[in-house]
């Protein structure tokens, strides 16, 4: 039987090694998207330096996600945020700590457990939506209505309102950055239209591995050597890690249909479709951002996209864990009665 944790990318026997790359860039490009231009971490004020290692920073955790969603065979809701926990822990504390730390202990929860991991979570499932061919079109106009009306509020409001401030984001910025955002992702898609690689094809060997770790831990190096990221949260962002890694282990088993399999070969959206995406996500976006802020008593738009993205923060671990647990224990009574 084929050891599909150690398979060569470069040794599949089947799927061009092209199609895993032009998949990985599809990834890099709607995590950057998510992250950057729907989050708006101040993307303009970032230095040429800073901008470099955030792209070379999408493009290995582009990588590792899609290794991860392959070798432990993820294939339903609580294993796929599992694999966007490990997302935004690394977003948070290697690729963007100056954001996602900047005040410590409650931005680690509100951004890196919060914002980056949910954000990880809705990319992978954008992904699946776009390259399906349309069979999960109806979730993603869903997905689309809640994006677009909670991007306008959020660029037009967070800013202004956070922690230290920063300037209003103009309106022609806004749709300027999303509309460059938006033609890249259709760029990768279009690239990635004819990719016919397999899931275990975006796995990684050993040689692999070797470069992608080495490249996240240099990266994590300049972090730590610019202040950006306090050793004792390294260390808690460590063990969360291991203990998503050993979610992703005790579930690891052959299984019929996973994630990925929804995805493989590529079947982008028609382009009628994926028009009405975006017309309807710059709609939204447009008239949400144009909206006086509704304030009642302490509540408004702002303060309720960030409480969302406290609650994702705080539950998504919790809820994995005893969900499984408790599917472990009721597995383990049915044997037993067997």
């Amino acid at each position: 039987m084929m050891d599909h944790a150690s398979a060569p990318l470069e040794s599949a026997s089947s799927g061009r090694p092209q199609s895993a790359l032009r998949l990985r860039l599809l990834l890099a490009v709607l995590l950057a998207f998510g992250s950057d231009i729907l989050l708006w971490p101040n993307p303009l004020d970032r230095s040429p330096l800073d901008w470099l290692l955030v792209v070379a920073g999408y493009v290995l955790l582009a990588v590792l996600v899609l290794d991860l969603l392959a070798r432990y065979q993820v294939h339903d809701l609580f294993g796929v945020m599992v694999v966007a926990g490990v997302y935004g822990l690394l977003m948070g504390m290697v690729v963007n700590p100056q954001f996602a730390l900047v005040d410590l202990p409650r931005t680690f929860l509100t951004r890196v457990m919060g914002m980056y991991s949910l954000m990880g979570a809705e990319m992978i499932g954008l992904l699946v939506a776009l390259t399906s061919g349309g069979r999960h079109y109806r979730r993603l106009i869903a997905g689309t209505v809640v994006l677009g009306i909670a991007w306008g509020f959020w660029v037009r409001w967070f800013p202004v309102l956070d922690d230290p401030p920063s300037p209003v984001v103009g309106l022609p910025v806004m749709l300027l950055v999303g509309a460059v955002g938006l033609a890249l992702v259709l760029a990768a898609l279009f690239l990635a239209r004819s990719s016919d690689t397999l899931p275990r094809n975006l796995q990684l060997s050993w040689r692999g591995w070797l470069p992608l770790v080495g490249l996240l831990l240099a990266l994590l190096v300049y972090q730590v050597s610019q202040g950006r990221v306090p050793l004792d949260w390294l260390l808690v962002a460590a063990l969360l890690l291991g203990g998503c890694w050993l979610i992703l282990w005790f579930r690891q088993r052959e299984r019929p249909l996973i994630v990925l399999d929804a995805c493989l070969p590529v079947r982008p959206l028609s382009a009628r479709q994926f028009a009405g995406v975006i017309a309807l996500f710059g709609g939204l976006a447009l008239v949400c951002y144009n909206l006086p802020l509704i304030e009642i008593e302490t509540v408004n738009q702002q303060t309720l996209i960030g409480l969302g993205f406290t609650a994702y923060g705080l539950a998504w671990l919790p809820t994995v864990a005893l969900v499984l647990g408790a599917r472990h224990y009721t597995h383990q009574i049915q044997t037993r009665r067997m």
